[in-house]
């Protein structure tokens, strides 16, 4: 899934940092039948702040929001298995 930029498991829970949940959910659904309870949340104060001044976390592919080319306004999206 290429606008997921980080992943995260908490034991049954997997949240995913994507840029466009709605192509995420759509392949969640499709090739995983047994996750269930999605949880679609924007980005905290906190996040959309680091994110938009650039001292936001490196993305999965090693790259920060300094970068030009990855202006972060990622969704986080939650899904049980």
């Amino acid at each position: 899934m290429a606008t997921v930029t980080a992943v995260q498991v908490h034991g049954e829970a997997v949240t995913l940092r994507c840029t466009d949940p709605d192509s995420v959910l759509r392949t969640l659904v499709a090739d995983f039948p047994a996750a269930r309870d999605f949880e679609v949340t924007g980005l905290g104060l906190e996040e959309a702040f680091l994110a938009l001044t650039g001292d936001g976390p490196a993305t999965a592919t090693g790259s920060t929001a300094t970068d030009s080319s990855t202006h972060d306004s990622s969704t986080h999206l939650e899904v049980r298995t």
